[in-house]
């Protein structure tokens, strides 16, 4: 026990060392003696207020498992302020495990990628290999990467797993979907073919496999559509968040649609990213529908699919009954006859038996 006393009216510390003979949870309490009487006595300044407890741990560990501690000395002038001089920012890179070739590295590197950290969530949240369709990541690392796309965030409060991985992807213009019970990335970017590249079998629909007629609709021009895109980034040059403005040709920017973009901290990204949404407000408007059976799931989430209608002018769709080979082609026998007489050069394409589109031809 110790016992202190003072006779000030100024406020008075003390600090106390002990020594203890074995690690342990100490446990300590501090108590107010009675007031003394006398005519003073209500003059007497005896407000107590404990301050802490401080212990010195007899083995310092050299390094804390998943996470990175560093050490600042900062030396102040008389031209700064207590506040400016405690504020310390860090533009650090993460150390994850990255995949190449195929296969998943063993030591730790530092990497701004989206792929790596879009994975070790992944992994963080109980997902295994099994879980995940790593082929389609590992050609959406090698897009991103040779477009020069990152994730630069720092997340510090608590937030919904798909949220921050859709936020990620969206840097590399890609989705988080699932697709034969495996989670997989779905990048938006044009197919110049019908193939395999982001998705299941590519499949050719026709009026042959349609169980309702395939309908188009668009809206109509209106003035409460969108003539602009504003997106907010944060800034790597000047720590705060920015706007830059999206504009096509004769955009009055009376109506703008406002995005917030985290993970990007340059502005040509920003820019870039806003152009090609304002591209799909200007030119993803129409709505085309049908229904069918089980082909439908031969398609996925943003597949590249060839869809074929009977409406006058457009196409002509039969059921192949036979082919025969002949000097310089292939003769085709039709379940409908076909109208030639639009002239020109005609093309065909067969659907196989899989779904899949062989042609046009």
């Amino acid at each position: 026990p110790q016992t202190v006393s003072g006779h000030s009216r100024d406020v008075q510390g003390f600090t106390f060392r002990h020594e203890l003979p074995y690690p342990m949870r100490p446990e300590c309490r501090i108590k107010r003696m009675p007031k003394i009487g006398g005519v003073n006595s209500a003059e007497v300044m005896d407000d107590m207020m404990w301050y802490g407890l401080r212990g010195l741990r007899q083995v310092r560990p050299a390094s804390y498992p998943g996470m990175t501690v560093m050490s600042v000395k900062i030396r102040g002038g008389d031209r700064l302020s207590a506040q400016s001089e405690s504020q310390v920012n860090l533009e650090a890179t993460r150390m994850l495990l990255s995949r190449s070739g195929g296969a998943w590295r063993e030591d730790l590197e530092p990497t701004r990628d989206i792929v790596p950290w879009v994975l070790n969530v992944l992994k963080s949240s109980g997902y295994t290999d099994a879980d995940i369709d790593l082929e389609e990541f590992d050609q959406l690392h090698a897009a991103c990467v040779a477009d020069g796309q990152f994730y630069d965030e720092t997340i510090d409060d608590t937030s919904i797993v798909k949220e921050v991985l859709n936020n990620a992807l969206a840097c590399g213009w890609a989705e988080l979907t699932i697709a034969n019970g495996k989670i997989k990335p779905v990048r938006d970017v044009p197919r110049a073919i019908f193939e395999r590249e982001y998705g299941p079998k590519t499949q050719t629909y026709s009026p042959q496999n349609m169980t309702q007629s395939l309908k188009i609709s668009g809206p109509l021009p209106s003035i409460n559509d969108y003539d602009g895109v504003d997106v907010e980034y944060f800034s790597s040059k000047s720590w705060a968040w920015e706007t830059v403005k999206c504009r096509w040709p004769g955009d009055l920017g009376l109506k703008v649609e406002k995005i917030k973009l985290p993970g990007v901290t340059d502005r040509d990204r920003a820019y870039r990213w806003g152009m090609r949404r304002r591209g799909h407000q200007l030119f993803r408007q129409d709505t085309y529908t049908w229904s069918t059976e089980l082909d439908g799931r031969n398609s996925g989430y943003l597949s590249f699919c060839a869809v074929a209608s009977d409406t006058p002018g457009l196409c002509q769709s039969a059921i192949l009954l036979g082919d025969e080979t002949v000097p310089g082609g292939v003769v085709l026998e039709s379940s409908e006859p076909l109208d030639w007489s639009a002239g020109g050069n005609h093309k065909v394409g067969i659907r196989r038996l899989d779904g899949t589109l062989s042609g046009p031809y």
